[in-house]
């Protein structure tokens, strides 16, 4: 009898977990439609971008607080897809008019100022002109709508979008910046652990976090010989290592650089053992992020 107690007790229990589980799986009918809606949109056309938007913003009128972020992710996905899709589609009409004018240098521009409308900046490499998201767009259509952990993310992103990070796998902005960045995104993936965009922030983490203790492919923190060293370069990371280490000492970030500074010191900054057994103990992939992030 004790033992049927005890069992039935237990399947209550598991019984309502796996219920709640359920329930917070199971995305809710306002969401579906959103995303069906979605679905119906051809991501090559951008005029799809903003009737996206607007039926967000229609149907938020039903949402609740969580229902209008799951959406917002929704829309995030497709309109980042979406640009992917129009570069595709712009990087073939350039090739098609390369080849039909008999120059593979020699492509139509789209910085016409026409795409802001549509939340896509033009930015350039090597003469190649392309789109990127813009999260001053998302703020001006989505900050009166999602919670605060998506408008810290979109404010965050927003900044760093001011600035040219890296171009050809070499680190642009200042390391002070670049140490801004990771304890930036330490500080937020602290603040909102249950944020819906906590992978897209554990990326952002994971980049600026690589590029700040190992560098990149063009802009490296340690090299292989002394001749290939940037002295100005080594003197800018170790003030700057200093400057955290002073400035943030309960910081995560901190605590590394307590640890990792004298190892680079001992090895003057030459590749070492030391240097890369440091860095996959704590995580850490060597130029993770060339070429993973433009701004």
């Amino acid at each position: 009898m004790i033992v049927n107690i005890l069992v039935i007790g237990m399947m209550e229990i598991f019984s309502n977990v796996s219920t709640d589980i359920v329930a917070e799986s199971i995305d809710s009918p306002v969401v579906i439609a959103f995303e069906k809606f979605l679905d119906g949109l051809v991501k090559s056309d951008r005029e799809s971008i903003l009737k996206a938007i607007d039926c967000y913003h229609l149907k938020s009128k039903h949402m609740s607080p969580n229902e209008k972020d799951k959406c917002f992710v929704l829309f995030r996905d497709y309109y980042t897809s979406a640009i992917d899709s129009i570069n595709l589609h712009l990087f073939n009409l350039r090739d098609m008019h390369a080849v039909s004018n008999g120059s593979k240098g020699s492509y139509v521009s789209i910085n016409d100022g026409s795409w802001s409308q549509y939340g896509m900046d033009v930015l350039e490499e090597e003469a190649y002109e392309y789109l990127a998201e813009s999260n001053s767009f998302l703020l001006d259509n989505f900050q009166t709508f999602v919670t605060d952990s998506i408008i810290k993310f979109m404010l965050l992103r927003a900044k760093e979008e001011t600035q040219i990070f890296q171009r050809d796998a070499a680190i642009i902005i200042s390391w002070k910046e670049l140490a801004i960045r990771c304890l930036n995104w330490e500080n937020y993936l602290k603040e909102y652990p249950n944020s819906f965009l906590i992978e897209d922030a554990k990326e952002f983490d994971k980049i600026y976090l690589s590029a700040f203790l190992s560098g990149t492919n063009n802009t490296r923190v340690f090299d292989r010989e002394e001749r290939w060293l940037d002295q100005k370069c080594v003197e800018e990371i170790s003030k700057t290592f200093t400057w955290v280490i002073k400035n943030y000492p309960s910081s995560k970030l901190s605590s590394l650089l307590r640890d990792y500074l004298p190892i680079l010191e001992k090895s003057n900054f030459l590749e070492s053992s030391s240097i890369f057994e440091f860095l996959s103990r704590n995580g850490i992939s060597p130029y993770y992020a060339s070429r993973k992030l433009d701004r």
